[in-house]
């Protein structure tokens, strides 16, 4: 078991401990000997406070603090992990820093990254190719080392918001080679050109990934658009004028043949200074949905 002071068979700041065969006495300090992780006593003696403070000594303690998304230190007098004085904090170096907040950001890295839509955006795009990748059984895949990443982020900080995404973002380019840089842009591109000249977001979010474009700006689009090397086709959410979704498809060559004519129907008198073409597979896209004389 593990030894810790009790003050009245209570360890500080937790649950009462239990005593496994019989009771324990009423000392105002007891040395116990836990079984395990349980506050269970299998043993104790009582200690005396001239005791305890012989035994006790000075601690600094360096930990990240969650509360305030920051490197602290404390420093307070302990017998063993009893604290026998109030905590103070003390000033935090460099080196102990560096490795506290790494160590902290390296558990999960991506998680404190991703409040940035820039960076999560990129961390679902390696993502999606990895994935894709597997399931074919072919290609390499794309790993951010961040264990060469980190260390670097982190020097010179205590906080993760000293560190920005754009300063993130370069660091990870700056591990990619070229091939990995085209390779990822090839296969999961961040925006995809429509037949307007407009470059939309791909958004990674969705199975399959999905774009949101208004329908004048894919006229004269026969073909779904896709990705991963023309595997994926991306789920197409097609927009009115005024930016509401009109339709989901797949299938875009199916929509013009069959849904574009009820959609058309519908939406032409609510927006009369939009195209709505007889034709729309021969009609010029409009990046802003109004007619050009």
């Amino acid at each position: 078991g593990r030894s810790r002071i009790c003050i009245s068979g209570r360890i500080p700041g937790r649950r009462k401990v239990r005593a496994r065969d019989g009771v324990l006495p009423e000392a105002s300090l007891l040395l116990v000997a836990l079984d395990q992780g349980d506050l269970v006593a299998s043993s104790w003696v009582p200690i005396s406070k001239a005791t305890l403070l012989a035994g006790s000594e000075k601690k600094r303690r360096v930990f990240f603090d969650e509360d305030v998304l920051r490197v602290k230190a404390v420093q307070g007098v302990f017998f063993e992990d009893l604290e026998l004085s109030p905590l103070t904090d003390v000033p935090v170096k460099e080196d102990e820093a560096r490795e506290v907040l790494g160590e902290y950001l390296l558990q999960d890295p991506e998680r404190h990254f991703s409040k940035d839509p820039v960076l999560s955006g990129l961390f679902k795009r390696i993502a999606f190719l990895n994935r894709e990748r597997i399931e074919a059984g072919s290609g390499p895949q794309i790993e951010i080392p961040w264990t060469e990443v980190v260390p670097l982020l982190v020097a010179g900080k205590t906080r993760i918001a000293e560190i920005g995404a754009h300063e993130v973002m370069s660091m990870i380019d700056g591990f990619f080679s070229r091939d990995m840089r085209s390779d990822l842009e090839r296969f999961a591109p961040e925006h995809i050109e429509v037949p307007s000249g407009s470059h939309i977001r791909i958004d990674y979010d969705s199975d399959p990934p999905r774009i949101s474009v208004r329908l004048q700006e894919v006229f004269g689009w026969l073909e779904t658009p896709r990705i991963a090397n023309g595997k994926v086709g991306l789920l197409m959410e097609l927009l009115s004028p005024g930016f509401r979704p009109i339709q989901l498809t797949r299938d875009l060559k199916s929509f013009w043949a069959n849904a574009y004519f009820e959609v058309k129907k519908e939406l032409k008198a609510r927006y009369p200074k939009h195209s709505w073409p007889e034709d729309p597979l021969t009609a010029k896209a409009e990046a802003k949905g109004r007619r050009r004389n």
